[in-house]
């Protein structure tokens, strides 16, 4: 009976490759998540500065302006910093892709070799019936 001594080796491998998987799935959500909350904020601004240039048509006031100019400042800087964020998402969605391919071939070679190790243990296994068997029929 073929018994693969790395077997556990093999299952940590196995369950390294699930986390890293795991770990990509959460990554491509919160991309995702964190593009569509650009696209919001960047819809937001676009609507405020439309709104903003059809506020100056009417009667001018400076201090509503002022805070008006102000908040799409404001807006725009928190844009800017989501979109730093949506750098780093992918940033950490690139690692984890590598970290998984990394992980596939580790449990790859683990497979590789004990396919190697089966087709041994099968070529011996027949040497051996193959023996007894010609024993078998000498004595005949």
């Amino acid at each position: 009976m073929f018994k693969f001594r790395l077997a556990s080796v093999m299952r940590i491998r196995e369950y390294k490759e699930k986390t890293c998987r795991e770990e990509l799935g959460r990554s491509v959500q919160g991309l995702r998540r964190a593009r569509e909350l650009e696209g919001k904020m960047a819809s937001d601004l676009s609507r405020l500065e439309k709104d903003f240039t059809s506020y100056q048509k009417g009667p001018l006031n400076i201090h509503e302006i002022s805070l008006k100019r102000g908040y799409i400042r404001f807006k725009t800087e928190e844009l800017n910093e989501q979109k730093a964020v949506v750098t780093r998402k992918q940033e950490e969605l690139q690692e984890s892709r590598v970290r998984l391919f990394a992980a596939m071939k580790d449990r790859k070679g683990i497979e590789r070799l004990k396919e190697k190790k089966h087709k041994i243990y099968s070529y011996e296994e027949n040497r051996r019936e193959q023996k007894i068997l010609d024993d078998l029929a000498g004595h005949c």
